[in-house]
């Protein structure tokens, strides 16, 4: 791993290990060579399997001009190669819903 990843991973594990991907974020954490992710069970589900999130339609279109506002042409990369983001119109009820489900499930992939 290179010295600027591991200090990107430093800075940024303490917010996300706590969280309901805890599980995951750990086990990439644990990835120090490109010949570790063969070994790692995560990592190969993230390679061979491509991450859905839904969101609203506004929320697609805030992402996307920030990440090209701000010239985040990797991460537009590694979205459009590894997740399927769909939007569609959610009422007020349907957010609320959404919301707490995603603070109790898995990370969903197809």
């Amino acid at each position: 791993m290179t010295q600027e990843a591991a200090s990107f991973i430093d800075e940024h594990k303490k917010e996300h290990v706590e969280s309901a991907f805890g599980k995951e974020v750990h086990s990439l954490v644990s990835l120090g060579f490109p010949e570790d992710i063969s070994k790692n069970e995560v990592a190969k589900k993230f390679l061979d399997h491509r991450l859905e999130i839904m969101m609203s339609s506004y929320s697609h279109k805030l992402l996307f001009s920030f990440l090209h506002e701000h010239k985040l042409f990797l991460v537009l990369r590694v979205l459009n190669e590894h997740v399927n983001l769909r939007s569609q119109r959610f009422s007020d009820s349907v957010l609320m819903l959404c919301s707490c489900y995603y603070e109790t499930s898995d990370i969903s992939f197809h």
